[in-house]
């Protein structure tokens, strides 16, 4: 065949300022600016916790539901604390449904509130005044008449409707008693950004709202349902509404998802590999509901992590693994979707296997954020071994298979490389430009001292990837359109009866 060396390099170089080069080292990792979705860091606590489980709680009980949510417990209780609220307090009895106005006390507008002798006792901030004593059902609420004015200051933050104090030792737990639609509005901005499509953010709102009607007593040893960090729904209070996400709120107003009659929690996390997995695949129950599926509306999210044999020892054992110097890492079992299930890691004194949810549990400390990755012991998988030249195939240009051309090399100077050796990077899939073949990244086993790995996605992939759902919403999806697209055999329907 002719050689075409010149002319063909000449023709390459003008057709691929159109196209755009793609070197064989370069891949481009995409930037995310991780303010934008709150459940980037680290969404891995679910990963590593036990299973969840889904409440048994019935449809159709009285409105108004109430949460409680610890601000402050644990090594963080409050030896004491103030509340503040420009239209004073009222003192009430309040349970999961019922809210009873006890006392009024409305001329105080700053109470102090200590722990003494194993009581929560509540005084006037500004002349010392006993008060009251709290008891178990008892919380201090905003006075005001307006359920949309009830805002007091909490040690400073604000948040809705009021707060209750549990003793702990000699110091108190400090508890957010604020009902389910205003715990809302306090979570959807932390969780998806607030600039998000209205219908993502629906969906954002159902599946929040889900989720904390199935988690009651979640934290139940210290006396609160649910937490303010990712090991629930990271909430902060009035800080967080926003415009947008209070809206999303109000028209999806008690919302929520249902399987089989019952009301259940819808898991949610950042990006999506592509596909989503069944929740046996990464904790070990199957609900029905949480089935993996193909996402056409992924975002494509690339990651790069690596880390010493050393290191990865010293994590192990850290975390209860019997391991000695590590020999090897390679992958005993993948899932058809190309997740990873089970990760071998050979050392002098055994075999260690992880699995599921351990795989990230161990290493997301070293910047792993799915399951979805593949691993290598000389480079990062992907990064590297693709032929020098790789670049977008040019169809209108008349090569065939067995010709030598020239191409743009790695460090941008001309390499000769037969025609069969042209390829073309289709998001993680190489594609061969003669046979149309694909080849996906390949594991290698890591037996040289570091383990390199090259993911996909972020979060723990069971349920709706936020992303995802902003692409949907962009698409002109539903919110409603969109939950049954991530949640297998679902009902969309009002939580405190109806239709």
């Amino acid at each position: 065949m002719v050689r075409r060396i010149v002319s063909f390099l000449l023709s390459f170089i003008l057709a691929a300022s159109c196209f755009g080069p793609v070197y064989a080292d370069d891949v481009s990792w995409q930037q995310v600016d991780e303010s934008e979705n709150g459940r980037f860091e680290e969404d891995m606590a679910r990963q590593g916790a036990e299973d969840p489980l889904d409440a048994e709680l019935p449809l159709g009980a009285a409105k108004d539901m109430w949460l409680r949510i610890g601000l402050r417990y644990g090594s963080s209780a409050a030896a004491s604390s103030t509340l503040g609220c420009s239209d004073g307090f009222v003192l009430a009895r309040v349970t999961r449904y019922e809210c009873e106005i006890i006392e009024d006390y409305s001329e105080y507008e700053s109470l102090y509130i200590s722990c003494e002798d194993g009581r929560a006792v509540v005084w006037d901030e500004k002349d010392g005044e006993e008060l009251f004593t709290l008891e178990d059902d008892m919380a201090v609420l905003s006075a005001a008449e307006d359920p949309e004015e009830r805002i007091v200051t909490i040690d400073g933050g604000r948040y809705r409707d009021g707060a209750s104090f549990k003793p702990y030792g000699s110091s108190m737990t400090v508890i957010n008693r604020v009902t389910l639609e205003h715990y809302v509005r306090g979570v959807i901005a932390n969780e998806m950004g607030y600039q998000y499509p209205a219908e993502a953010l629906k969906a954002q709102a159902v599946t929040a709202r889900s989720y904390a009607a199935c988690s009651l007593g979640k934290h139940g040893s210290y006396g609160f349902d649910l937490c303010t960090g990712q090991n629930c729904q990271v909430y902060r209070g009035v800080s967080s509404e926003r415009e947008s996400t209070d809206a999303a709120c109000r028209q999806t107003e008690d919302i929520v998802i249902t399987y089989k009659g019952k009301p259940v929690s819808g898991y949610y996390y950042a990006y999506s590999s592509g596909y989503t997995l069944d929740s046996e695949d990464v904790w070990t129950s199957q609900p029905g509901y949480l089935l993996g599926v193909k996402d056409e509306y992924a975002t494509e999210y690339l990651w790069k992590a690596s880390v010493s044999f050393e290191k990865l020892r010293e994590r192990l054992v850290s975390l209860g693994y019997d391991c000695g110097e590590i020999e090897s890492v390679s992958v005993e079992k993948k899932l058809e979707n190309g997740a990873m299930n089970v990760l071998l890691i050979s050392s002098d004194s055994g075999d260690v296997r992880l699995s599921k949810s351990n795989i990230t549990g161990a290493l997301s400390a070293f910047g792993v954020k799915s399951i979805f990755f593949y691993i290598g012991g000389e480079d990062y998988p992907g990064a590297g071994g693709r032929p020098a030249g790789t670049i977008f195939a040019l169809p209108d240009l008349e090569i065939e298979a067995e010709d030598e051309v020239w191409v743009i090399g790695a460090g941008g100077e001309p390499v000769s490389r037969p025609a069969s050796e042209l390829f073309a990077l289709k998001g993680r899939k190489v594609m061969e430009a003669f046979s149309g073949g694909e080849g996906s990244y390949r594991d290698e086993t890591a037996d040289a001292g570091m383990l390199y790995m090259t993911g996909f996605g972020y979060g723990h992939s069971v349920g709706m990837p936020q992303v995802s759902a902003k692409n949907m919403a962009e698409a002109g999806k539903s919110y409603a359109e969109i939950l049954d697209y991530f949640y297998t055999g679902i009902d969309i329907r009002p939580l405190h009866g109806g239709e």
